[in-house]
């Protein structure tokens, strides 16, 4: 995964690799963000996070709710849905507009290329209805920091409908001033993966309220 931005006229660059279960509720990955590298363990509904080098609040490894902090920026808070692959085919049915780009192969399977315009005030309406008030919450906030009531997005598919790449860019209102957020995901060898178990509690400081407490401080500067 890479995301590219910028906030407060600042650049910023994260890039990550590892693996997830299908559902996206474990999972465990390598992030440098602006040149700084952070492993991070996913055990929902909590992610673990180390600096190589330094301590947090005396422990190597810290936490935070993913729950908690979803709500605090805004979003559904329903930790089923936060990193589900297949949530990209939920946004392909609420495609407004839709396209076949190209037929194309990535790293040695075959997919088709889609470029889909979602219109977000049809997203809810092609989840599951138990997902449905939550994605309310997302086209909403969705929304409010993009100014737009729509969301272009390219997708790469197999023929077992398996998404394969995701390219989307979302533009942002940060404190008056127009942005855009680049994100691309790319997901490959799908199958049986070793995945690193979270840490002992006694290695782990939990930081859930300063986590949230920033999201919160920094959606309030998100919007358009």
């Amino acid at each position: 995964m890479t995301v590219r931005g910028e906030v407060g006229g600042e650049s910023f660059a994260l890039s990550a690799s590892g693996a997830f279960d299908e559902q996206g509720r474990r999972g465990a990955m390598s992030e440098t963000v602006n040149g700084k590298t952070v492993t991070a363990i996913v055990d929902l509904p909590y992610t673990y996070m180390r600096a190589n080098g330094k301590l947090i609040k005396g422990k190597p490894w810290a936490s935070f709710n993913v729950e908690g902090f979803s709500e605090a920026v805004g979003g559904s808070g329903n930790v089923n849905t936060s990193s589900d692959p297949s949530e990209w085919i939920d946004f392909l049915k609420a495609a407004g507009q839709a396209s076949t780009v190209a037929r194309q192969t990535l790293r040695g399977v075959p997919t088709t290329h889609y470029h889909v315009l979602v219109d977000l005030a049809r997203f809810p309406a092609v989840v599951p209805p138990r997902l449905r008030v939550g994605a309310q919450r997302e086209a909403a906030l969705l929304k409010r920091i993009s100014g737009q009531s729509d969301l272009p997005i390219d997708v790469w598919i197999d023929g077992g409908k398996l998404v394969r790449r995701v390219q989307v860019q979302v533009p942002l209102c940060y404190s008056g001033e127009r942005t855009i957020e680049t994100e691309s995901v790319e997901l490959y060898d799908y199958g049986t993966q070793h995945i690193q178990v979270p840490p002992l509690p006694s290695e782990v400081s939990d930081i859930s309220a300063e986590v949230d407490a920033n999201a919160s401080h920094s959606m309030q500067q998100l919007s358009c």
